[in-house]
């Protein structure tokens, strides 16, 4: 089983496969559950043969996959009456009858030798937990190993169904005002998959379509309010603060006496917005104001209240303030899977300043998955696990992976 280059164990992970080698040496029987990227697992192997002394290594084979849910049984049933015998058993997304096949004869996992479940990811963990809940309280702990490497995370730079079909929309020859329109919709798109720069472009092409000034009337008017507010909140997102409040700003004096009757909501947005880059004051007001509607009334305001008072709070050092308000906002039913991928980031960054290691990972972790899932093009979560490394001392892996 050849190791995989680039990939090298952590400090943390080496402490944790620890429990292994004691589990070996101790001749008692035990069932561990260990978490680890498959291309980890001849690394971890290799660890665990370094500390054993002198024959117990062969005693411990690599993970293999049983071809089937009879096979898993039998192997289990093979080490029943052996107090030395070591069963590696390697899954990666196995089928659900594997788990109920797992969950049925849970009893083999402590009679006789000792047990090693080795699963690919957290997702296998969680089915693991769902599927065969009987067998999973067999357990004697679960391991985590991370490992440093490449991430698993690649963003997707191809253009989804949607945003082909809504470029298409985009460029057909149709009036001024209904091309910026399907600009606007393209640019929310890309925004929401972290495509932040092409948004920008986009929205302002948009923009740029309706700035006539003999296109007065009231929709021409509430397309430029809405690119405003692309324009505002991509600038936002990709941090360009000084942008941020004058789309904001701009948007203001585009909505005027007469239309802020139709957009109540977007005027208290656009005084979020430009508050969270300048001056706070502006915002605050208005967050406070949006942040105790109902998530059932006010949509996806209250979720954007609650952010721009997490991350103000967080300004100021009121850590478990920050954490409140963005646990609000991460569960509001409105939140899409890519503002809970930088939610999670966040929190992560709360939680390296007050030192609860254990959380950061675990956010981190779930902003990986929502990304993920999102497909969306953001690195927060990246950087985030960088600073983790640093945290634990871990300067190499760091260094790697910010490389």
């Amino acid at each position: 089983m050849a190791s995989s280059p680039g990939r090298e164990l952590l400090a943390h992970d080496r402490e944790q496969l620890d429990r292994v080698v004691r589990l070996v040496q101790s001749g008692r029987p035990g069932f561990l559950v260990i978490t680890c990227p498959q291309a980890l697992w001849p690394r971890a192997l290799d660890y665990i043969h370094g500390q054993c002394p002198s024959g117990v290594e062969r005693r411990v084979p690599p993970p293999e996959a049983p071809l089937s849910d009879d096979q898993l049984v039998d192997r289990l049933t093979s080490i029943q009456h052996s107090s030395q015998a070591v069963l590696s058993v390697g899954l990666t997304n196995p089928p659900i009858s594997f788990w109920t096949a797992l969950n049925w004869h849970r009893e083999k996992l402590r009679r006789g030798g000792r047990v090693l479940l080795w699963l690919d990811s957290t997702a296998d963990l969680q089915n693991f937990r769902e599927h065969a809940p009987d067998a999973y309280s067999f357990r004697d702990a679960v391991l985590v190993i991370e490992g440093d490497g490449q991430p698993s995370y690649e963003p997707d730079t191809e253009d989804t169904p949607q945003i082909k079909s809504q470029r298409i929309l985009f460029e057909l020859p149709r009036t001024a005002v209904e091309r910026a329109e399907a600009a606007r919709d393209l640019a929310q798109t890309l925004y929401e998959t972290g495509r932040f720069d092409e948004a920008i472009q986009i929205a302002q092409t948009g923009l740029d379509l309706v700035s006539s000034p003999d296109l007065t009337d009231t929709r021409a008017r509430r397309a430029r309010v809405r690119l405003y507010q692309e324009l505002a909140e991509s600038a936002s997102a990709s941090g360009r603060s000084v942008h941020t409040y004058r789309f904001c700003r701009w948007g203001l004096m585009e909505l005027g006496d007469d239309l802020v009757t139709s957009f109540p909501d977007l005027n208290l947005w656009f005084e979020m917005m430009s508050g969270d880059a300048w001056p706070y004051h502006l915002g605050a007001k208005a967050a406070s104001k949006v942040a105790h509607w109902p998530f059932s009334d006010g949509g996806e305001m209250p979720g954007v209240a609650h952010v721009f008072l997490g991350a103000s709070a967080f300004q100021r050092g009121h850590f478990k303030a920050a954490l409140d308000h963005f646990n609000e906002a991460l569960h509001s039913p409105q939140s899409k899977v890519f503002y809970k991928s930088n939610l999670r980031s966040q929190r992560a960054q709360i939680q390296i300043r007050t030192g609860n290691l254990k959380a950061v990972a675990v956010e981190l972790t779930e902003a990986e998955k929502a990304a993920l899932r999102s497909q969306a093009q953001t690195s927060d979560f990246l950087f985030g696990k960088v600073r983790l490394f640093v945290a634990r001392g871990e300067l190499d892996a760091a260094e790697r992976l910010y490389n």
